[in-house]
């Protein structure tokens, strides 16, 4: 979630996106060094069908009359795995254009 109005706290965030499912964790980033909000969070849903609500109603989310944008984000794991997925891809399709490259 980006976009978050400026001290915003987590219990208003949650609030808020509690309307649309079951929340197993939120958080609302925060710079490490001065401890203030980002402008960005993150809400972890039980179900996926509360994710796709949420998605769904894209341009409609308002927090503090301020319009918070919405994405799905991949767990840094599945990034990771899907991220080395793709580079096994791009080097078998590389090594088979080099086989089948004209010699010179």
């Amino acid at each position: 979630m980006g976009g978050l109005p400026h001290n915003l706290k987590i219990e208003i965030f949650q609030g808020y996106f509690k309307h649309f499912g079951h929340i197993e964790d939120s958080v609302i980033l925060q710079d490490k060094r001065t401890h203030k909000p980002r402008g960005f969070g993150f809400v972890t849903y039980e179900d996926i069908k509360s994710v796709n609500l949420v998605l769904k109603m894209r341009d409609h989310h308002y927090i503090e009359n301020k319009w918070v944008d919405v994405k799905s984000a991949v767990p840094i794991e599945q990034m990771q795995e899907v991220l080395l997925q793709q580079r096994a891809k791009a080097k078998q399709l590389n090594d088979q254009n080099e086989d089948s490259a004209p010699s010179s």
